[in-house]
């Protein structure tokens, strides 16, 4: 899983407020404040590339409160996350999905998506929607392209606006995870 283990040292250092900016720093300091972390680990290494870390954030930001509800957003970086193994983003995104109405429940059976049987209670947890959109995001993360029939099944509950900016979180979350696990960076909340 990708976050540094205890005692391991990230292959990027922490920036400060010399290398990140005084933006950069101060975003930093947010973030880390939004999670209850007394560093947001992710923001103080990609902060040290100061316009391409204002451009990611303003990037990502945008697809965090897009055109996709917020529960079909969570539910897609959940699952990419699972896929990439990626505790980082786990870590800040279970406590977000929850907040956006998925439960510990609902999160369980995406985690164990597609091995949930179909007469399964725990199947039923999920709407038909929530299913197209678990079946899309597999396919894209692990095909990096999505079959006509699972297309097919999206065009039911999203428009071409969503169509294309689902394409994007999801390729967007499989990106950084790969980020996040070459940099090895740590843990906000290590256990």
């Amino acid at each position: 899983m990708s976050g540094t283990p205890d005692g391991q040292v990230a292959r990027i250092p922490s920036g400060k407020f010399r290398q990140l900016g005084p933006i950069n720093w101060v975003l930093a300091k947010a973030g880390a404040r939004s999670v209850g972390a007394p560093e947001m680990h992710l923001f103080t290494a990609l902060g040290h590339r100061q316009a391409l870390f204002w451009t990611w954030s303003l990037y990502g930001g945008r697809l965090l409160r897009g055109r996709l509800p917020r529960i079909d957003t969570e539910l897609v970086i959940l699952r990419v996350a699972h896929l990439r193994s990626c505790e980082y983003e786990l870590q800040h995104h279970r406590r977000m999905a929850r907040q956006a109405g998925l439960d510990p429940q609902a999160q369980a059976t995406i985690f164990a998506w597609p091995g949930v049987p179909e007469t399964d209670g725990p199947r039923r947890v999920l709407s038909a929607r929530q299913q197209a959109l678990l079946n899309a995001t597999d396919e894209l993360i692990k095909d990096r392209s999505i079959t006509a029939d699972t297309w097919q099944q999206l065009t039911v509950h999203l428009n071409r606006r969503q169509l294309i900016e689902f394409c994007m979180l999801a390729t967007q979350y499989d990106a950084l995870a790969a980020t996040i696990t070459a940099l090895e960076i740590p843990l906000d909340n290590p256990r």
